[in-house]
């Protein structure tokens, strides 16, 4: 089954693309990930290299997960953010991330095989 990460970002570049980073890792390769970047205004456009980089990585172009990544101009509270990324899911299950979680290796196998034993 699909698996759509549904990420929340706001200013935190380094930490975004360490979690994108162990996302790309994983073992389980049907898996979507939705980035919303929550009216991040990171004065020194690092955050706008990250996204850029990790839109180019999730454009299919040598990658194995597509994505997407929503940049929001008005902050959301962390639950409107996340109802959004959710919104947007196309897979059968979610896992609902932040900028400053790192997926250890095999997360998303262990919660699909979690998942389809209960």
């Amino acid at each position: 089954p699909r698996v759509t990460v549904c990420l929340i970002h706001r200013n935190r570049p380094a930490f975004l693309q360490m979690a994108v980073d162990s996302l790309v890792a994983q073992d389980y390769h049907q898996m979507d990930i939705i980035i919303v970047d929550n009216a991040s205004d990171d004065p020194d456009d690092a955050v706008t290299e990250v996204l850029s980089k990790v839109e180019e990585l999730m454009s299919g172009v040598g990658g194995r997960h597509s994505g997407v990544v929503i940049r929001l101009r008005v902050r959301l509270t962390l639950a409107e953010a996340r109802n959004l990324a959710a919104s947007k899911a196309r897979g059968e299950f979610l896992l609902f991330m932040d900028d400053d979680n790192a997926a250890k290796p095999g997360e998303v196998s262990t919660l699909v095989t979690a998942a389809l034993a209960t």
